[in-house]
C-alpha cells in the first residue's frame, strides 16, 4: 500500500498508470498490446510478477518503497516486445519492477482508444 501526496491510499493499482511510463514506453507498449494476443501478453506479465514473488525482496530499513509510488517515466525503454519490456525492467528496483508490472495490466485492460472501461 502507498499514499499519494493528497493522501489517498491505493493497493497495487496505480490511479494513472500511463504516468509511470516515458512517452517512449507508453507507444512502444501499446505496440506490443496490438501485436500480441491479450491473454498472451497478460500470462507473460503474470509470469514476471511470479519470478519477482519467488525471488523475494531486499529489506526495505529506510522506508523508500512503503507507502510510496514510483516516479513518473519511471519505465523507459522500447517495449515493443516481451525482450525489450525485460531490458528495460532489468535495471530497476524489482520493488518498483512489481508495480509497473501492475500499472502495464492496468492499461491492457483499458480499450483501445485508451478511455476507461465503464462499470
Amino acid at each position: 500500500m502507498w499514499v499519494t501526496p493528497d493522501g489517498v491510499q491505493h493497493v497495487l493499482a496505480l490511479p494513472e498508470p500511463a504516468e509511470v511510463l516515458t512517452p517512449r514506453a507508453l507507444t512502444s507498449y501499446a505496440a506490443l498490446v496490438a501485436s500480441t494476443p491479450r491473454e498472451d501478453l497478460e500470462l507473460a506479465l503474470d509470469d514476471r510478477l511470479l519470478a519477482l514473488a519467488d525471488h523475494g525482496f531486499e529489506p526495505d530499513p529506510g522506508g523508500l518503497f512503503v507507502e510510496r509510488a514510483p516516479a513518473e517515466g519511471l519505465l523507459d525503454g522500447d517495449l515493443g516486445s516481451l525482450g525489450g519490456l525485460d531490458a528495460a525492467l532489468a535495471s530497476i528496483d524489482p520493488r518498483w519492477q512489481v508495480d509497473l508490472l501492475y500499472a502495464l495490466h492496468a492499461l491492457l485492460a483499458l480499450p483501445a482508444d485508451g478511455t476507461e472501461n465503464p462499470r
